[in-house]
């Protein structure tokens, strides 16, 4: 975070010079000498907002950047080696009974979660609340499982299979619990596990719904 309240962005802005309106110059100076800033916060509650030439508010998406440097600090840390290591000393009892298995993933493309983050960059990804980390939620991983066996089992079926819904689960008024739970993915290592990309909104006015159809005659929107 940045203590000049009027500094130009790198992101969002172009050449021209914002004034910053959002958040309050003595809540950056507490946020740049905290020892420690939640990542998401900058991308949420202190995004920088600011006020171009025309009178326009847009959000400083240099944000994105200060989201990732806090993030590789986290990974540094070690917090995900200690994260892991505290759930091994159960998971370890469950697994040697036989109630439990451990699996070490790898995705062979890159990976987004929690892109349509409620937001001023209305970009985000998925960290974790409490520890700053990226992560796989249970719940997703559940659902890809899930995705996974409705596909080889019943591929052509609109309603899962008793397969499914046994192990699963079903939701609804008359559903029932499944037979698994699927933990949080942690990831391993230390590394820059997160990057920088470009979106690129090619019906932005149809999404926008000032537009009844999509077509090709509107123009890009690349978004950092």
């Amino acid at each position: 975070m940045s203590k000049d309240s009027h500094s130009r962005s790198s992101g969002g802005f172009g050449q021209q010079r914002p004034q910053w309106i959002y958040p309050p110059q003595s809540v950056l100076q507490e946020l740049s000498s905290a020892k420690f800033v939640h990542p998401v916060y900058p991308l949420a509650k202190f995004c920088k907002i600011g006020m171009d030439n025309t009178g326009a508010l847009k959000p400083d998406r240099s944000a994105l950047k200060d989201m990732l440097s806090a993030v590789h600090k986290r990974m540094q840390d070690g917090i995900c080696a200690e994260w892991l290591r505290r759930r091994n000393s159960w998971v370890g009892i469950l697994e040697a009974s036989g109630l439990a298995r451990r699996l070490i993933l790898k995705t062979n493309t890159r990976t987004a979660l929690w892109l349509s983050f409620p937001g001023p960059t209305e970009v985000g990804v998925c960290l974790h609340h409490v520890y700053g980390v990226p992560y796989l939620p249970g719940s997703s991983l559940k659902g890809l499982a899930r995705s996974a066996m409705w596909r080889d089992v019943a591929p052509q079926s609109t309603d899962p299979p008793d397969e499914v819904t046994e192990i699963f689960g079903l939701g609804g008024d008359s559903g029932h619990i499944g037979l698994v739970d699927f933990l949080d993915g942690i990831p391993l290592g230390t590394s820059e596990i997160l990057t920088l990309d470009v979106m690129t909104t090619h019906h932005a006015k149809y999404y926008a719904g000032n537009i009844p159809y999509p077509h090709d005659c509107e123009g890009p929107n690349p978004v950092l």
